[in-house]
């Protein structure tokens, strides 16, 4: 997660943490607030300007829906401060100051005081459904035979999570790294934006790799869309690596998605937690139409899932927890 802010946007207004206490105060009430009032200060989100399926310029993704549902509940325009990612996260904090929230952050982030997660997913392995090869963990001693897609940051050399693990395991030779730091542009000349994750989904369909590990709420779109059916298995992994655990290990494997506010802008982070609790299954029909894995917070041993995303999808049908 790194970003740089384009600081494209206008000071707040004055009023903010009236309207803020004002907006609380009606979520409290129950009382549902489904348009902006022009006397209410714009919401300003950071969100990536290219990062689909995440968020766009276009309010393609779904990250750019769910802002965009939790801005109405508030009452509030919704104005974006875009974000580039090519610096790390400790540069997202100047930007801090020029926007309210962060549309997504895991959750703890240190820096920045967090809201109630809004969802929780984890890294898969997807294959080819015709494989049948029956995977949910990077110890699996199959992947010792199989070529793994990866994900990769550009020049940098960062790995994910995924392989970091595979290689302290002794598999290096068998990853191949796919570069996610530049999304591209569609070639029908629409400006439309390619999801960078999609060579790794193409180079799967087409067999060229086995297995892939990647960040499933990255590509399960991809694979409700592809044309050759694919399995998405979460990677079970959990007690070796989630961030249920004391600390924030770069091997987590499952995550808690929050949106990110100023230390200390409490009003604002009830609020905002306050919408995404009264409107959850909402959220979670977002999540679901672009296939992202959900998995239960409380008790995820690999079997307690919300279908969302997970099973054989792409070919023409999504069949969930097939």
């Amino acid at each position: 997660m790194q970003r740089k802010s384009e600081f494209a946007t206008a000071d707040a207004p004055s009023g903010r943490v009236r309207s803020l206490l004002l907006a609380g105060l009606a979520l409290a009430l129950g009382v549902p607030t489904l348009g902006w009032s022009a006397a209410a200060p714009p919401l300003r989100m950071c969100a990536e300007s290219n990062n689909m399926p995440f968020s766009d310029r276009r309010g393609e993704g779904f990250e750019n829906q769910i802002a965009a549902l939790v801005a109405r509940r508030l009452g509030r325009q919704l104005q974006y401060v875009w974000l580039r990612p090519d610096v790390d996260l400790a540069a997202l904090q100047p930007a801090l100051s020029a926007c309210d929230a962060v549309i997504a952050e895991p959750k703890p982030t240190p820096g920045m005081d967090t809201t109630v997660p809004y969802y929780w997913s984890s890294y898969v392995l997807l294959t080819r459904a015709d494989r049948h090869l029956q995977m949910d963990s990077l110890k699996d001693p199959h992947l010792k035979k199989l070529r793994i897609g990866v994900e990769a940051i550009g020049r940098r050399g960062l790995f994910t999570p995924p392989a970091h693990v595979l290689m302290e395991a002794g598999l290096a030779d068998h990853l191949i790294p796919f570069d996610i730091g530049a999304p591209g542009t569609a070639p029908n000349g629409t400006g439309s934006q390619q999801n960078p994750r999609a060579a790794i989904v193409q180079a799967l369909a087409r067999g060229q790799i086995d297995v892939a590990a990647v960040w499933g709420p990255a590509v399960g779109r991809l694979a409700q869309q592809s044309p050759v059916p694919l399995r998405v298995a979460l990677i079970t992994d959990g007690d070796a690596f989630s961030t249920r655990k004391d600390h924030f290990g770069l091997q987590s494997m499952q995550f808690q998605i929050s949106m990110g506010v100023r230390h200390g802008d409490d009003a604002l982070r009830r609020a905002l937690s306050a919408v995404i609790e009264q409107n959850r299954p909402e959220i979670e029909r977002v999540l679901e139409r672009f296939g992202v894995p959900l998995i239960n917070p409380v008790s995820f041993n690999g079997e307690n899932l919300a279908h969302s995303g997970v099973g054989i999808v792409g070919g023409g049908r999504r069949r969930p927890g097939a």
